[in-house]
């Protein structure tokens, strides 16, 4: 558009007789077309063209500045009182976005015109008050559309009883707000408010003041509902103070921060909007003849810093549970005026002031009577109610909560209060489904017990951070305990007891110390990676019980390396796990989860030898079986002779898996197992006639068969695969190899020599199989 108008009046200056056009100048161009050039002046200024380079700039008139000429400076506070005041409000603000100084609307000019010019606004960098003590009803119409999106100082809207808030955000785009004194407050707008900010060590400040706007009650009988302040805003560093609001439900808002917050006179409210509201400054919290039922939309507030707490004459306020700040400061001399009624939750008030909850009856306890003592047994329906009932107001619980049968099945169960049971907490629906009952606050159990509950996860524990003790038996489709996320301390025991489906500690990520560990028919949990976070879980062991026990384990060598890496023993707690015997070799010392082996043994479970060569014969055979009684890995070397693995030494390498080297010399006659697994073997001047002792064997690294005068044959290598190297010679006797019939590869070199074969008689071809060197003479 702009080189369009710029085309054309050049077009125009072209078109001039040529006398007067042969010159064309460019500055006339540019001042031809100032007006549609950037910046756009506003009418409070006029374009003005810089003929040395070539710019345009906008030369404002008194009271304005800015690129545009769009910031109001005036003289520090723009005021409107009277209704002729209007018309000239309306031109002053034409096109300004920003206002320096206080804005003022009060009287006649409280009207929707003038409201919706200043509400095009963007920033004001000062106060705004809108009050209007004269004629409060000419203000009818909705509340206009807004677009403050900076206040450096405060806002205070006051008197505006017919403005309609219903659908409406008084300050949808408002994303900065200071504050002001409470003495300008009342200079401008007179209210008695000094007597509510009773910390008076600190200056009161005041955020935002709405008092007595929108629809007033005949309007909305009930209070209103969708009326929102200021859906962007997270923080006012003064105070926020609603008086007089008929409003019902104020709409969620981000705000997370208040210097302090003051709702009085508004007896319909019932919900604030304010669940993200984290702290409370200075001015602190006053709740005064208010329609709230609880303090739930306080439940974020975690500090209420230098203030005071003021909750008095709300009618309809049943419990205060949910408003719980960790830290209340005071600092300086609190005013004597501060009055705290106390919400007694099973009781009544008594004393004077009422600052103290007399209890209802002698199971109650507690500064608010929310503390109550008993057990409590629900096992149907009518006791599920009743249950409800009896701790709907209830923080504490000073002994056991018991939850079976139909219990759970039809009724659901809601504590929404209770933070803590110093007892117990037992769940059994015998396999029965549940309908999960509520515990969103419960943070501390002395002992929970959940038993034979079909689910699949424990969900409805999710604040729960500490337990004494926790049980979980019989439950059949447990697979982990993701539930319990918020769980940091085990301080006592964590039994799992016949939870076949349960995998992983999955959910205990955050757990650091754990007094013992106990798992007991739940084969399947072999995944303790959960308890390996920043340093791994420290299992302490208490009242003699072992810190770790396991009754059993599928794979006990992958287990025992899986718990090294993730959970530690406290220094001189023991552990009952099934490698505790370290195969008779060994033990497992206090406040280790591996075994210590006795000399000459090694692996996990000791059940490893790497000692001294063994030299077995008639004299040592008894000696070196009790040796091998338990082994499965044999490293070091065995050298069979006469007698050895025969009479009392019969079975010698029966629980042998491995074997590293093997001798077999002499007048052998062994009898019992040969290891599957086998090294090297030889076999050296025997009386064996054949390979029987060898006939589920399918690998030997090395076979040598050498000068065994009785041996015809091979038989009993029928199953051999594969070698590492095989060699046959010196056997005066030996006639048939057929044996090696099922034999695929030799690594290395496979040779048979100087025996009594006939080559040409063998029955397979020794050439297909895959070796280093064949040499097949006979």
């Amino acid at each position: 558009m702009l080189r369009h108008i710029a085309i054309v009046a050049l077009a125009a200056l072209l078109s001039l007789p040529p006398s007067a056009s042969q010159s064309i100048d460019s500055n006339a161009v540019l001042e031809a077309i100032k007006d549609h050039l950037h910046p756009i002046c506003t009418s409070h200024g006029v374009s003005v063209i810089d003929n040395a380079t070539n710019t345009k700039t906008c030369l404002c008139d008194s009271s304005y500045a800015g690129d545009s000429c769009d910031e109001f400076v005036g003289v520090g506070i723009l005021r409107c009182a009277l209704a002729g005041d209007v018309p000239l409000l309306l031109t002053v603000l034409e096109g300004v976005t920003t206002l320096r100084g206080d804005l003022v609307m009060s009287d006649g000019c409280v009207t929707a015109d003038a409201i919706t010019a200043v509400g095009k606004l963007t920033k004001i960098d000062g106060n705004a008050f809108i009050y209007d003590p004269t004629t409060p009803t000419q203000l009818a119409t909705d509340w206009p559309e807004n677009h403050w999106e900076t206040v450096t100082g405060c806002i205070a809207l006051a008197n505006l009883p017919e403005a309609g808030l219903v659908g409406r955000t008084l300050f949808p785009d408002l994303t900065e707000l200071g504050a002001c004194s409470l003495d300008e407050v009342e200079s401008k707008l007179p209210s008695a408010y000094w007597d509510t900010f009773v910390n008076r060590t600190i200056p009161p400040q005041i955020s935002m003041m709405l008092n007595h706007i929108g629809a007033d009650h005949e309007a909305c009988v009930s209070g209103c509902d969708n009326i929102s302040l200021a859906s962007k805003l997270r923080t006012m560093p003064g105070a926020l103070l609603l008086d007089d609001l008929p409003a019902r439900d104020l709409n969620e808002g981000l705000l997370e921060h208040v210097g302090g917050l003051h709702v009085r006179n508004c007896p319909h409210v019932e919900i604030l909007g304010t669940s993200h509201l984290a702290t409370i400054g200075e001015h602190g919290l006053l709740l005064r003849e208010t329609g709230l039922k609880n303090l739930d939309d306080l439940a974020g507030v975690q500090v209420v810093r230098l203030g005071f707490v003021d909750i008095t004459s709300n009618d309809h306020l049943e419990n205060v549970l949910g408003f719980n700040p960790t830290v209340v400061e005071r600092s300086g001399t609190v005013s004597t005026s501060v009055e705290f009624q106390l919400v007694c939750q099973n009781g009544y008030h008594s004393g004077f002031p009422e600052t103290e909850c007399t209890c209802a009856s002698p199971e109650y306890s507690g500064k608010l009577c929310d503390t109550i003592t008993g057990d409590f047994f629900c096992m149907d329906f009518a006791q599920a109610e009743t249950l409800n009932q009896t701790l709907a107001n209830v923080r504490h619980v000073i002994g056991n909560i018991h939850l079976t049968d139909t219990c759970m099945e039809m009724s659901f169960l809601n504590f929404p209060y209770l933070t803590s049971i110093e007892g117990s907490l037992i769940v059994n629906s015998f396999g029965m489904p549940i309908v999960e009952p509520g515990f969103p606050s419960l943070k501390s159990v002395s002992t929970v017990h959940i038993e034979s509950v079909p689910a699949t996860s424990i969900d409805w524990l999710p604040e729960l951070e500490t337990v004494g003790s926790l049980s979980i038996q019989n439950n059949d489709q447990l697979t982990n305990l993701s539930g319990l996320a918020a769980l940091t301390t085990i301080d006592e025991a964590l039994e799992i007891f016949a939870c076949p489906a349960m995998t992983s500690f999955t959910g205990l990520e955050n757990v650091a110390r754990i007094g013992s560990l106990s798992i007991v028919s739940s084969n399947s949990l072999t995944n303790f990676s959960a308890l390996n976070g920043a340093e791994p879980v420290l299992l302490l062991g208490q009242n003699s019980a072992p810190a770790l026990s396991i009754d059993a384990c599928a794979d006990c060598e992958a287990l025992w390396s899986h718990l090294v890496e993730t959970v530690e023993i406290a220094d001189g707690a023991s552990v009952s796990v099934p490698w505790s015997t370290c195969g008779g070799f060994g033990t497992v010392p206090a406040g280790s989860l591996s075994c210590a082996c006795n000399p000459g043994y090694t692996d996990y479970m000791c059940t490893g030898y790497n000692g001294d060569d063994l030299i077995c014969n008639v004299s040592t055979a008894s000696d070196i079986k009790a040796m091998l009684a338990g082994v499965t890995h044999l490293y070091s070397p065995l050298v069979l002779l006469l007698y050895c693995g025969a009479g009392s030494s019969y079975g010698l390498l029966d629980t042998v898996t491995y074997a590293a080297a093997l001798y077999f010399e002499d007048a052998i006659d062994y009898q019992g197992q040969i290891p599957a697994g086998l090294g090297y073997v030889s076999i050296f001047e025997t009386q064996l006639s054949d390979m029987s002792l060898f006939g589920a064997v399918t690998h030997i690294d090395s076979l040598e068969i050498n000068s065994n005068e009785y041996m015809t044959t091979l038989d009993g290598l029928e199953s051999l695969e594969t070698a590492g190297q095989l060699v046959v010679y010196n056997n005066p006797t030996l006639t048939n190899v057929d044996a090696l019939g099922s034999l695929l590869s030799v690594t290395g070199d496979l040779i048979i020599v100087n025996n009594d074969v006939d080559v040409n008689a063998i029955a397979f071809d020794v050439n297909a199989i895959s070796t280093n060197t064949t040499l097949v003479t006979g």
